[in-house]
């Protein structure tokens, strides 16, 4: 994509982003990053855990512990397993969390929702964990197992981002909810924030991969995966332009 042939029709059609002051609400910052396979409450102890995290995204569980020392000045601990996974304890924060932004099934109460600070926060925090820099102004966000699919979706749209590709990966184990999307001026903005951590995670991750498709039917599928990828995105590139 051309972006300087681009960047004058999409910046006109989105609000101005110059001055814009980026402001993170906490809670929803957190709520963002939240994992919620199969269910917020699935694989965690809604009463005293926070989240938990994979050994590649030792990264981000130590930034998020950071942020919630620095937001709400108290200390979480973070545990590190024999297996490198990592959990997240603060059980005053974790039944605050669970019990004000989400029904007695594990649902995310939509309405809580109600400011753009509020959406932006929590689409940075899903960013982070599971956001992808594409090129130019096209990112993506891959969910897997996950409840977050109409509700990024609303919010992506409430959010200015009305350029949408949506790719539900079906017949693979976990199954993932895919946003390609055309991030406008601001929402950039906030992304920029966490720019670097989300680097170093998908380069963790990365790596997570390369070691299990290390076989060579291991590499052909990898291969694969990359062709079609390659294949959308110039796609993306024409349907963006």
């Amino acid at each position: 994509m051309n972006m300087t042939q681009a960047q004058p029709d999409f910046f006109e059609e989105h609000q101005d982003s110059s001055g814009f002051e980026v402001i993170i609400v906490p809670d929803f910052f957190l709520l963002g990053t939240f994992s919620d396979y199969l269910g917020i409450f699935h694989f965690k102890d809604k009463e005293t855990q926070l989240d938990k995290y994979f050994p590649y995204e030792e990264g981000v569980a130590r930034y998020v512990n950071n942020f919630i020392f620095e937001k709400y000045l108290n200390k979480a601990h973070l545990k590190f397993e024999k297996s490198g996974h990592s959990v997240l304890y603060l059980p005053a924060l974790a039944q605050k969390l669970h019990s004000e932004y989400f029904d007695e099934k594990g649902n995310f109460i939509d309405d809580k929702l109600d400011t753009e600070e509020k959406k932006y926060s929590f689409l940075l925090g899903a960013y982070l964990r599971y956001g992808k820099h594409i090129e130019d102004n096209i990112y993506k966000i891959q969910i897997v197992n996950s409840l977050k699919d109409k509700l990024l979706y609303g919010i992506l749209k409430d959010l200015e981002s009305d350029k949408i590709v949506y790719k539900y990966l079906r017949g693979y184990l976990p199954s993932s909810d895919i946003f390609y999307f055309e991030a406008a001026p601001r929402m950039i903005k906030y992304f920029k924030t966490v720019e670097k951590e989300n680097q170093e995670l998908r380069k963790k991750r990365q790596q997570h991969y390369d070691f299990i498709f290390k076989s060579k039917k291991g590499k052909e599928l990898q291969k694969k995966f990359d062709a079609q990828e390659e294949e959308l995105i110039k796609s993306l590139q024409l349907i963006f332009q």
